[in-house]
């Protein structure tokens, strides 16, 4: 990207396959592309401090959200009552170019500190010349998104300019000043029983049922201290409070309250059931529409396959399996999923139910555990192949292990590899290959005629290798010094 030397060029592109706006001109969108030769030195800037914390062995993800079957896990193991509980959803108002380079800045010199040591001298010019990028890269940047339209960026100091929307860096830059604040804020959710964020949608669930008193003091303490560490106002937070079955309404400038029977959050829906729990589905956004790949396309059928899997796993996962779900196919569930699937032509025959497909993921969690597991006991194995049967008088894994015992090799740990004898198909093909190959010699493997020159022969001039210094395929005699085997 920097030694294309390429431009940003804005484009304005025409949304097509939108209505008209009600004057009759065109939906448009302007967008800065990221490809160019500003935007290639903080996407090397960013990969370079994510690889100095690596090795530090930072975890700057302690409150970061992964994927909303994170959060629907949680809830179950919580067992969140409506009585007692107050559920909210915090939002930073347009997060990428209200997070500055100077946030930034901050934000990573924190996580330095949290490492397992100190940085080396060398490490330090990386970091510093790591940010340079950094800061080149949003210094550069000509267009920035202000409130509803983008304006020219030109004139505004480097420390105060914003991250790019669509840039290479800005959702991991994001999310570390993000975890930066819940980390350093720990204190103000030790209440919450689950809190986290990801980008700029945060959840909280304080144990407790918060008045109107309480929700904006906490806010505005919340706000404030953002501020203060941050060293800049200019990253505002909203906050959304879920009272179902109450009134919505505006309780401030910065809170809303939702009275809706269902509260989104990423993917999931909550609600509560018949007994004041919390309870979960997935979240189907307003005039969202359902499309999978079709089946006519040239895609390999593991991945037509695939498809219908992936969707019932996501399905399941984000739903919870309580006694009115639990025996419901999915099809009946989630009817726009399943129609999606089936005008792709890709559904199944027959749907499982909830309560099925749920332990089948639970068995295949299970046995992706024990697999890991044993390859990570395959790291520390030490194996053994065995083709033939020897009239031994006890077996070779025994004889093996009595030597560890013997010679005290506590970290050799043995496992026997037996092999398998060839079966019928595996003859034929093999004395077909034969067959086909027979007087075909390749010239690479023929063997070319001594070329040494005089300063590698011996003492009576002949070659040291006996004439096969040019032997293509040779095999190696080495005797062991100890037992001469």
């Amino acid at each position: 990207m920097i030694n294309s030397h390429a431009v940003p060029t804005p484009k304005l592109l025409i949304k097509d396959h939108k209505k008209p706006l009600k004057n009759g001109d065109p939906s448009v969108r302007l967008v800065v592309p990221g490809r160019n030769l500003c935007a290639g030195f903080p996407n090397v800037g960013y990969r370079g401090l994510k690889k100095i914390l690596a090795d530090l062995g930072v975890n700057y993800s302690k409150h970061t959200i992964i994927q909303a079957k994170d959060v629907a896990r949680l809830v179950d193991k919580l067992l969140i009552n409506k009585g007692d509980h107050t559920i909210a959803s915090i939002d930073a108002v347009c997060m990428y170019p209200s997070i500055t380079f100077q946030m930034v800045r901050i934000a990573v010199y924190y996580f330095l500190e949290k490492g397992d040591r100190e940085l080396a001298d060398e490490e330090k010019d990386k970091v510093e010349r790591c940010l340079e990028f950094i800061e080149f890269g949003m210094g550069h940047t000509l267009l920035q998104f202000e409130d509803k339209y983008y304006e020219y960026y030109g004139g505004v100091d480097v420390e105060e300019r914003g991250l790019t929307i669509g840039g290479f860096e800005s959702a991991w830059l994001a999310d570390l000043v993000v975890a930066f604040l819940f980390e350093s804020l720990e204190h103000m959710f030790q209440d919450c029983p689950l809190f986290g964020c990801y980008r700029d949608d945060e959840l909280a669930i304080f144990k407790k049922k918060l008045t109107e008193e309480e929700i904006i003091s906490w806010l505005e303490d919340f706000q404030e201290a953002c501020n203060e560490l941050l060293n800049s106002d200019k990253l505002q937070f909203t906050m959304t409070i879920w009272e179902a079955g109450s009134e919505s309404r505006q309780l401030t400038e910065k809170i809303d309250i939702c009275a809706d029977e269902t509260f989104s959050f990423l993917d999931l829906e909550f609600l509560w059931d018949d007994t004041n729990h919390l309870i979960y589905q997935v979240h189907l956004k307003e005039n969202q529409k359902l499309k999978y790949l079709n089946h006519g396309s040239n895609h390999p059928k593991a991945c037509f396959k695939a498809i219908a899997t992936g969707v019932m796993k996501r399905l399941t996962n984000l739903t919870s399996v309580t006694a009115a779900t639990a025996d419901k196919k999915l099809d009946e569930l989630y009817p726009k999923h399943a129609a999606a699937l089936r005008q792709a032509r890709l559904g199944p025959k027959e749907y499982p139910t909830l309560a099925e497909m749920a332990k089948k993921i639970e068995e295949e969690e299970k046995d992706m555990m024990d697999k890991k597991k044993r390859r990570n006991q395959y790291k520390r194995q030490t194996f053994f192949p065995m083709a033939c049967h020897y009239n031994l008088e006890k077996p070779v894994s025994k004889i093996i292990q009595d030597a560890r015992t013997e010679h005290g090799l506590k970290y050799l740990r043995t496992s026997m590899a037996y092999h398998k004898f060839s079966n019928m198909t595996e003859l034929f093909q093999s004395d077909l290959n034969k067959k086909v190959m027979n007087n075909v010699i390749s010239v690479d493997y023929e063997n070319i005629d001594c070329n040494c020159t005089p300063k590698l022969h011996n003492s009576k001039g002949q070659c040291i290798c006996g004439g096969a210094c040019n032997t293509t395929t040779a095999i190696y005699q080495v005797t062991c010094t100890t037992c001469e085997a």
